[in-house]
């Protein structure tokens, strides 16, 4: 007995009590069924039986794939990207499976991407040799897989010569990476940098191989990079298969001015409400603090007498009768800079 493309079928006993039936159906997902099997109770007879229409659900697992393949992933740890097309005739897959196979052993589950995916990128572990299988499906099952082609994944970069850090404050370090050239293609460097007067690493990043020398730039100051610290720089080649082995580390060079600040300028003082206000302009940015001199007019010389961070500073240790005059400076990590002298000022 034929059934129709789509639909189940359940016999039914109109005989009441004391009767039953089992049915089989098999057969494909689509085109023509038929009954396989049919029991019932021993010793009793089924006065009729009829057949009744359900509902068979249609469809089917997918095609293959139209194409498979994969191709070495350009960049710092890139990997491998598999890539796929799917089918465009059949039932449409929801999602794929990707399995991977590493030096020819066994296939093992990488992971399942859920469709309209069509690429997927897997870490890889240097100089092996990689081979995928990718298998649509959906509800009804898995479609046939498609293996793609042996592809060995690159090694890791040979380690750089020589890394020199300049100090180019306040603008960070400029670095230069000295690479023999030959080996896998190095994409960028991994940066720890290590700050040798606090004894800590304080920060990593992967700096391009172009421009050269790389800036490691003043936008990470003031957090990063502290004035009158020295530093040291470990770099690590990388390439699509991961880091280099091996690291090299630049020669430890302190971060600050490379020379004393200039001179200040417009020193003045002048009393106000019983206090001397001393004033002073500073242009440039290449200073830690200013040093004051002060001393009283013919009766001793200038003496260091405070500091400030801010170009003025108020003097409230004076005395009626005598006369005060004051020197400034600018300091920095390098030195200092030349005194300029202020006005004299009377205390009545």
């Amino acid at each position: 007995m034929a059934l129709p493309e789509t639909g189940s079928l359940a016999l039914k006993n109109s005989a009441g009590a004391g009767r039953s039936i089992s049915q089989q159906i098999d057969g494909n997902e689509t085109g023509s069924k038929s009954l396989t099997s049919l029991s019932v109770s021993a010793g009793l007879t089924a006065p009729h039986s009829m057949l009744e229409f359900r509902g068979y659900p249609a469809g089917a697992a997918p095609n293959a794939l139209q194409s498979a393949t994969n191709t070495i992933v350009a960049g710092c740890t890139g990997g491998i990207r598999v890539s796929w097309v799917y089918a465009t005739t059949g039932d449409s897959a929801t999602n794929v499976l990707i399995e991977q196979s590493i030096d020819g052993g066994s296939y093992t589950t990488l992971t399942t991407v859920s469709s309209p995916t069509t690429s997927y990128d897997v870490g890889v572990i240097a100089a092996s040799n990689y081979q995928f299988r990718i298998t649509p499906n959906n509800s009804f099952g898995n479609g046939p897989s498609s293996t793609t082609s042996l592809v060995a994944s690159p090694g890791t970069p040979n380690t750089i010569t020589s890394v020199t850090a300049v100090n180019n404050y306040p603008n960070g370090f400029n670095l230069t990476f000295n690479h023999p050239g030959t080996g896998p293609t190095v994409y960028a460097y991994h940066l720890i940098v290590l700050d040798m007067t606090i004894d800590e690493g304080v920060y990593v990043e992967y700096a391009p191989i172009s421009p050269s020398p790389y800036n490691w730039t003043a936008a990470l100051l003031p957090s990063v990079l502290i004035s009158g610290h020295t530093y040291r720089f470990q770099a690590t080649p990388c390439g699509s298969s991961g880091l280099s082995d091996t690291s090299t580390f630049s020669a430890d060079t302190s971060y600050g001015p490379q020379s004393a600040p200039g001179l200040v300028s417009n020193v003045t003082a002048e009393l106000i409400g019983g206090n001397v206000e001393l004033n002073w302009s500073y242009g440039g940015s290449d200073y830690t603090h200013f040093e004051i001199d002060r001393r009283i007019v013919g009766e001793s010389l200038y003496s260091l007498y405070d500091t400030s961070v801010v170009k003025y500073y108020i003097d409230d240790d004076i005395l009626s009768g005598w006369t005060y005059q004051y020197r400034v400076r600018a300091v920095n990590e390098a030195g200092a800079g030349g005194n300029v002298t202020s006005n004299e000022v009377f205390i009545p």
